[in-house]
């Protein structure tokens, strides 16, 4: 950080659970583990990048109007979602596809650099577990 910032918040990188292992609530346990870490180190929320698990099978749905889908009890359509909000989580905003930033290339031309790089035609969401 530089001079005068001070960290506020803890931002997951990855969170994943190798298919074997799946269907046994070890993604709550890495969230909540993430959480605690950030708290045990005096930092406030984690905010958490999250690629709905189901979305690739509504390929023309906006990740916003798919991450507005509720079920019937009102928790999220969305598997994956659905574990950040049993954990208290809100969405605050969705990701498009391609998420870009300006930088200057090596020719001195200002140009588009992927910032947060993904597979082409996937969105994502960003959690926020307070």
């Amino acid at each position: 950080m530089g001079a005068g910032h001070e960290p506020t918040a803890v931002s997951a990188l990855a969170a994943e659970v190798e298919g074997d292992q799946q269907g046994r609530g070890l993604s709550c346990v890495i969230i909540q583990a993430m959480a605690a870490a950030g708290r045990r180190a005096g930092l406030g929320p984690l905010i958490a990048p999250a690629r709905p698990s189901w979305k690739d099978r509504y390929p023309l749905i906006p990740i916003a109007a798919y991450a507005a889908w509720r079920r019937a009890d009102g928790l999220p359509f969305d598997p994956w979602m659905r574990v950040h909000a049993r954990l208290g989580a809100t969405v605050l905003r969705a990701e498009s596809s391609r998420c870009t930033s300006p930088r200057r290339s090596p020719t001195g031309k200002n140009e588009r650099a992927c910032c947060c790089p993904r597979p082409a035609g996937t969105s994502s969401l960003a959690a926020w577990h307070r």
